[in-house]
Protein backbone atom coordinates (compact mmCIF):
# COMPACT_ATOMS: atom_id res chain seq x y z
CA UNK A 1 0.00 0.00 0.00
CA UNK A 2 1.14 3.46 -0.68
CA UNK A 3 2.62 5.93 2.46
CA UNK A 4 0.16 6.46 4.49
CA UNK A 5 -2.48 4.35 3.36
CA UNK A 6 -4.21 1.52 5.44
CA UNK A 7 -5.62 0.82 8.72
CA UNK A 8 -4.26 2.31 11.76
CA UNK A 9 -5.64 1.73 15.56
CA UNK A 10 -4.03 3.84 18.36
CA UNK A 11 -5.17 3.26 22.20
CA UNK A 12 -4.06 5.29 25.41
CA UNK A 13 -5.51 3.81 28.76
CA UNK A 14 -4.38 5.38 32.17
CA UNK A 15 -5.10 4.11 35.64
CA UNK A 16 -4.77 6.01 39.06
CA UNK A 17 -6.06 6.23 42.54
CA UNK A 18 -6.40 9.03 44.15
CA UNK A 19 -9.25 8.97 46.92
CA UNK A 20 -10.32 5.66 44.81
CA UNK A 21 -9.63 4.27 41.70
CA UNK A 22 -9.81 6.15 38.59
CA UNK A 23 -9.17 5.57 34.93
CA UNK A 24 -9.84 6.42 31.11
CA UNK A 25 -9.52 5.40 27.50
CA UNK A 26 -9.65 7.05 24.62
CA UNK A 27 -9.25 4.67 21.12
CA UNK A 28 -9.01 5.91 18.06
CA UNK A 29 -9.10 4.42 14.01
CA UNK A 30 -8.70 5.77 11.33
CA UNK A 31 -8.38 4.12 7.65
CA UNK A 32 -7.28 5.78 4.42
CA UNK A 33 -7.74 4.09 1.15
CA UNK A 34 -6.47 6.71 -2.45
CA UNK A 35 -9.25 9.47 -1.79
CA UNK A 36 -10.99 7.96 1.33
CA UNK A 37 -10.91 8.76 4.70
CA UNK A 38 -12.71 6.90 7.11
CA UNK A 39 -12.12 7.88 11.15
CA UNK A 40 -13.72 7.17 14.17
CA UNK A 41 -13.15 7.53 18.25
CA UNK A 42 -14.27 7.10 21.30
CA UNK A 43 -13.41 8.02 24.87
CA UNK A 44 -14.10 7.15 28.85
CA UNK A 45 -13.33 8.35 31.75
CA UNK A 46 -14.82 7.62 35.44
CA UNK A 47 -13.42 9.70 38.89
CA UNK A 48 -14.43 9.51 42.52
CA UNK A 49 -13.91 12.22 44.31
CA UNK A 50 -14.20 13.34 48.38
CA UNK A 51 -13.21 16.88 49.51
CA UNK A 52 -13.46 18.01 53.34
CA UNK A 53 -13.48 21.57 54.38
CA UNK A 54 -13.74 22.79 58.03
CA UNK A 55 -14.40 26.39 58.14
CA UNK A 56 -14.83 28.64 60.98
CA UNK A 57 -16.83 32.20 60.70
CA UNK A 58 -16.93 35.16 62.53
CA UNK A 59 -19.54 37.84 63.19
CA UNK A 60 -19.06 40.99 65.47
CA UNK A 61 -22.09 42.89 65.81
CA UNK A 62 -24.76 43.65 69.31
CA UNK A 63 -23.37 39.68 70.28
CA UNK A 64 -20.56 38.01 68.58
CA UNK A 65 -21.37 34.85 66.27
CA UNK A 66 -19.61 32.20 65.47
CA UNK A 67 -20.14 28.96 63.12
CA UNK A 68 -18.05 25.90 63.32
CA UNK A 69 -19.18 24.57 59.70
CA UNK A 70 -17.59 20.39 58.86
CA UNK A 71 -18.39 20.16 54.86
CA UNK A 72 -18.06 16.59 53.55
CA UNK A 73 -18.40 16.67 49.44
CA UNK A 74 -18.58 13.59 47.05
CA UNK A 75 -18.38 13.32 43.18
CA UNK A 76 -18.96 10.13 40.81
CA UNK A 77 -18.11 11.74 37.01
CA UNK A 78 -18.64 9.29 34.24
CA UNK A 79 -17.89 11.21 30.87
CA UNK A 80 -18.12 9.46 26.96
CA UNK A 81 -17.93 10.99 24.06
CA UNK A 82 -17.25 9.63 20.58
CA UNK A 83 -17.15 10.59 16.57
CA UNK A 84 -17.17 9.16 13.84
CA UNK A 85 -16.92 10.42 9.76
CA UNK A 86 -15.59 10.07 6.76
CA UNK A 87 -13.73 12.51 3.76
CA UNK A 88 -13.52 11.84 0.29
CA UNK A 89 -11.52 13.95 -2.16
CA UNK A 90 -12.71 13.61 -5.88
CA UNK A 91 -10.26 15.69 -7.13
CA UNK A 92 -7.89 18.49 -5.55
CA UNK A 93 -10.63 21.20 -5.32
CA UNK A 94 -13.53 18.74 -4.35
CA UNK A 95 -14.34 17.29 -1.35
CA UNK A 96 -17.07 16.30 0.04
CA UNK A 97 -17.11 14.98 4.07
CA UNK A 98 -19.77 14.02 6.87
CA UNK A 99 -19.10 13.27 11.26
CA UNK A 100 -21.14 12.41 13.80
CA UNK A 101 -20.04 13.07 17.21
CA UNK A 102 -21.67 13.18 20.72
CA UNK A 103 -20.66 14.03 24.43
CA UNK A 104 -22.36 12.20 27.21
CA UNK A 105 -22.41 13.34 30.88
CA UNK A 106 -23.59 11.19 33.92
CA UNK A 107 -22.37 12.44 37.18
CA UNK A 108 -23.56 12.28 41.21
CA UNK A 109 -22.76 14.20 44.12
CA UNK A 110 -23.14 14.23 48.00
CA UNK A 111 -22.90 17.17 50.18
CA UNK A 112 -22.99 16.21 54.44
CA UNK A 113 -22.48 19.68 56.53
CA UNK A 114 -22.82 19.92 59.67
CA UNK A 115 -22.65 23.44 61.59
CA UNK A 116 -22.63 24.71 65.15
CA UNK A 117 -23.36 28.35 65.79
CA UNK A 118 -22.61 30.23 69.06
CA UNK A 119 -23.33 33.41 70.77
CA UNK A 120 -21.03 35.03 72.77
CA UNK A 121 -19.23 32.07 73.29
CA UNK A 122 -22.93 30.35 74.21
CA UNK A 123 -24.08 26.86 72.37
CA UNK A 124 -27.06 28.37 69.83
CA UNK A 125 -28.03 25.72 67.24
CA UNK A 126 -26.82 22.74 65.41
CA UNK A 127 -27.78 22.55 61.34
CA UNK A 128 -27.89 19.27 60.23
CA UNK A 129 -27.60 18.92 55.92
CA UNK A 130 -27.63 16.63 53.85
CA UNK A 131 -27.52 17.44 49.88
CA UNK A 132 -27.39 15.08 46.81
CA UNK A 133 -27.53 15.52 43.31
CA UNK A 134 -27.74 13.93 39.68
CA UNK A 135 -27.08 14.92 36.52
CA UNK A 136 -27.20 13.24 33.00
CA UNK A 137 -26.51 15.73 29.69
CA UNK A 138 -25.91 14.54 26.32
CA UNK A 139 -24.55 16.58 22.81
CA UNK A 140 -25.27 15.01 19.46
CA UNK A 141 -23.66 17.35 16.29
CA UNK A 142 -23.68 16.28 12.39
CA UNK A 143 -22.03 18.07 10.35
CA UNK A 144 -21.73 17.61 6.11
CA UNK A 145 -19.83 19.82 4.10
CA UNK A 146 -18.89 19.75 0.63
CA UNK A 147 -16.09 21.87 -0.92
CA UNK A 148 -15.58 22.34 -5.27
CA UNK A 149 -15.65 24.45 -8.36
CA UNK A 150 -18.90 24.78 -10.50
CA UNK A 151 -18.36 26.96 -13.53
CA UNK A 152 -15.38 29.35 -12.53
CA UNK A 153 -16.88 29.67 -9.61
CA UNK A 154 -15.39 27.96 -6.18
CA UNK A 155 -17.87 27.19 -3.34
CA UNK A 156 -18.19 26.06 -0.10
CA UNK A 157 -21.13 24.22 1.42
CA UNK A 158 -21.38 23.60 5.06
CA UNK A 159 -24.23 22.10 7.29
CA UNK A 160 -24.62 21.63 10.75
CA UNK A 161 -27.21 19.86 13.23
CA UNK A 162 -26.91 19.83 17.09
CA UNK A 163 -29.64 18.51 20.19
CA UNK A 164 -28.27 18.92 23.23
CA UNK A 165 -30.17 18.04 26.30
CA UNK A 166 -29.98 18.26 30.53
CA UNK A 167 -31.52 16.68 33.47
CA UNK A 168 -30.72 17.37 36.55
CA UNK A 169 -32.35 16.53 39.90
CA UNK A 170 -31.20 17.80 43.10
CA UNK A 171 -32.51 17.21 46.71
CA UNK A 172 -31.81 19.28 49.78
CA UNK A 173 -32.78 17.77 53.37
CA UNK A 174 -32.15 20.11 56.60
CA UNK A 175 -32.42 19.25 59.90
CA UNK A 176 -32.13 22.59 62.75
CA UNK A 177 -31.74 21.48 66.64
CA UNK A 178 -34.03 24.65 66.79
CA UNK A 179 -35.80 25.24 63.67
CA UNK A 180 -38.38 23.18 61.47
CA UNK A 181 -36.67 20.36 59.25
CA UNK A 182 -36.54 21.73 55.81
CA UNK A 183 -37.13 19.37 52.18
CA UNK A 184 -36.56 20.11 48.87
CA UNK A 185 -36.72 18.31 45.29
CA UNK A 186 -35.55 20.37 42.44
CA UNK A 187 -35.91 18.53 39.31
CA UNK A 188 -34.42 20.86 36.05
CA UNK A 189 -34.31 19.51 32.58
CA UNK A 190 -33.24 21.64 29.70
CA UNK A 191 -33.12 20.72 25.73
CA UNK A 192 -31.94 22.45 22.80
CA UNK A 193 -31.16 22.04 19.18
CA UNK A 194 -29.57 24.21 16.76
CA UNK A 195 -29.19 23.51 12.62
CA UNK A 196 -27.09 25.95 10.78
CA UNK A 197 -26.31 25.97 7.03
CA UNK A 198 -23.61 28.40 4.99
CA UNK A 199 -23.23 28.29 1.22
CA UNK A 200 -20.54 30.60 -0.55
CA UNK A 201 -19.38 30.95 -3.67
CA UNK A 202 -16.30 33.23 -4.44
CA UNK A 203 -13.59 33.75 -7.70
CA UNK A 204 -10.76 36.20 -8.39
CA UNK A 205 -11.75 39.14 -10.06
CA UNK A 206 -9.10 41.29 -11.24
CA UNK A 207 -6.55 41.95 -8.78
CA UNK A 208 -9.26 41.28 -5.38
CA UNK A 209 -11.92 38.93 -5.82
CA UNK A 210 -15.52 38.25 -5.25
CA UNK A 211 -17.27 36.43 -2.69
CA UNK A 212 -21.73 36.22 -2.23
CA UNK A 213 -23.46 33.75 -0.45
CA UNK A 214 -26.18 32.76 2.36
CA UNK A 215 -26.00 31.89 5.71
CA UNK A 216 -29.07 30.77 8.34
CA UNK A 217 -29.75 29.17 11.62
CA UNK A 218 -32.17 28.26 13.54
CA UNK A 219 -32.02 27.47 18.02
CA UNK A 220 -35.01 26.13 19.50
CA UNK A 221 -34.60 26.03 23.73
CA UNK A 222 -37.12 24.76 25.95
CA UNK A 223 -36.78 24.36 29.47
CA UNK A 224 -38.78 22.64 32.75
CA UNK A 225 -37.81 23.30 36.50
CA UNK A 226 -39.83 22.69 39.19
CA UNK A 227 -39.79 22.44 43.17
CA UNK A 228 -41.28 20.34 45.84
CA UNK A 229 -41.20 20.88 49.18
Amino acid sequence: APTGEGLSIDNKLSVGYQYKTYYSDNLKLNYRKKNLDVFASCAYSETKSHENVISTDETFLSSYYNMHTDDDNYAHKRPFSSKIGLDYGFNSGNSIGIQYSNALGNSDMESCTSAKTYQDQFFSDMLHSNNTGESKSGCHLVNVYNSGRLLSWDYEMDFDAMFMSSDYEHLIDELSDKGSPMYLDCNEENKSSLYAFKLEFYRDLLKGDITFGTEHTFVDRNGVCEYLN
